[in-house]
C-alpha cells in the first residue's frame, strides 16, 4: 500500500513538474509586432526611397524580400534591434509593384509580414522633340505617350500656336496649328505637357521662319490687244504698274483689265514689284495677244 503511495506522490510531482515548465513556456514565447506599418502596408512612388519599420520583439530575428528591386537592412538581429529599413529602386515600369516582407524570429514561434507597394513609373514623352515651320504657318501632329492626367501649356504672349482639340484624333496625339509669321524675324517657343499631380511637364519647341527679305520683281509683257487683262499673281506683291514706255501707271491691284486709246501697234505693259517671295507665281491662261514675255527681270 505504502508503494503504491509513493507512486501516486511521483506521479502527482511530475505532473506539477510539466505544468510549470508548460507556464514558463507560455510566458516567454517569441512575439513581432509592427509599430508603425498600417493596413500591413509601406507605400511608395515611383522613385528611390527608404522607409524605417520600427518593431517590437523578444526574440532574435530575421527579416526576408521577396524582390530584387527591394531590400532590407539589417537582414537578422535581436531584441536590441527593433528598427528595419525598407528601399526600393526607382520603378522603371509602367505598373505598381508589390514585394513581401517577412520578419520572423529563429525559433519561428512568430513572424509579422507586410507588403511593399511602389506606384507606377510616370510615362509623359513625346515623340520628336522639335518642330519646324515655314514663314506661312501649317500644322502639325505631336505623338504622346501617357499615363498620368496632363494638359497642354502654350507660353502666354505666343497666340500664334493654336492646340487643336479633335474628336477623331487619339487622345495621345495632339494638332498644333501655326498661323503665317508676318515678320522677317523668325520666332520659338516651347510648348508643355503638364502632369496634374506634380507638375512636371514633357516639352517641345516650335521655330517658325521670319518671312524672306523682300524681293523685286520686274516682268515686261508685249502684247498686241487693244484691251489688256492683268494676269494673276503670288499674293502680297505691290508696285506699280505701266501699260506703255510713256504711261504714268498705277498702283500694282488697282485694275484687273486697260483699255488702249491708241491701236494697231504692239504695248508692252511693265509689272515693277516687290513682295516677300522665294518663287513668283505668274499665270497667263486664256488672255489672247501676247508677243513676247520678258522675265529677266526675276
Amino acid at each position: 500500500m505504502k508503494r503504491l503511495y509513493n507512486i501516486l506522490l511521483l506521479m502527482m510531482l511530475l505532473s506539477s513538474l510539466s505544468a510549470c515548465e508548460m507556464l514558463v513556456t507560455m510566458i516567454n514565447q517569441s512575439y513581432i509586432t509592427l509599430d508603425n506599418v498600417e493596413n500591413e502596408r509601406v507605400m511608395f512612388d515611383e522613385y528611390e526611397d527608404s522607409y524605417q519599420v520600427m518593431f517590437s520583439t523578444n526574440s532574435s530575428w530575421k527579416a526576408v524580400s521577396h524582390a530584387e528591386w527591394c531590400r532590407v537592412e539589417p537582414t537578422e538581429g535581436d531584441e536590441s534591434t527593433t528598427v528595419l529599413t525598407v528601399t526600393v529602386d526607382k520603378n522603371t515600369m509602367p505598373d505598381d509593384r508589390k514585394a513581401a516582407i517577412v520578419l520572423s524570429t529563429d525559433d519561428s514561434n512568430a513572424r509579422a509580414i507586410f507588403n511593399v507597394v511602389q506606384g507606377q513609373m510616370t510615362v509623359l514623352s513625346v515623340e520628336d522633340a522639335d518642330y519646324e515651320l515655314p514663314d506661312e504657318g501649317g500644322s502639325f501632329k505631336v505623338s504622346l505617350q501617357h499615363n498620368v492626367d496632363y494638359y497642354v501649356s502654350i507660353p502666354s504672349g505666343t497666340p500664334w500656336i493654336k492646340h487643336v482639340v479633335s474628336k477623331g484624333v487619339s487622345s495621345s496625339v495632339h494638332k498644333f496649328t501655326v498661323e503665317p509669321n508676318l515678320e522677317e524675324v523668325s520666332r520659338t517657343a516651347t510648348v508643355s505637357f503638364v502632369n496634374r499631380a506634380d507638375s512636371s511637364r514633357e516639352t517641345f519647341k516650335v521655330f517658325q521662319h521670319g518671312l524672306p527679305p523682300k524681293r523685286n520683281l520686274v516682268l515686261k509683257v508685249t502684247h498686241v490687244n487693244d484691251i489688256f487683262d492683268v494676269p494673276a499673281f503670288n499674293d502680297g506683291l505691290s508696285g506699280m504698274v505701266y501699260w506703255d514706255a510713256d504711261s504714268s501707271g498705277d498702283p500694282f491691284g488697282t485694275f484687273v483689265g486697260y483699255r488702249y486709246s491708241s491701236h494697231d501697234r504692239e504695248k508692252t505693259v511693265t509689272f515693277d514689284l516687290t513682295g516677300y517671295h522665294n518663287k513668283y507665281t505668274v499665270e497667263f491662261d486664256g488672255i489672247k495677244g501676247l508677243v513676247e514675255i520678258d522675265l529677266t527681270g526675276l
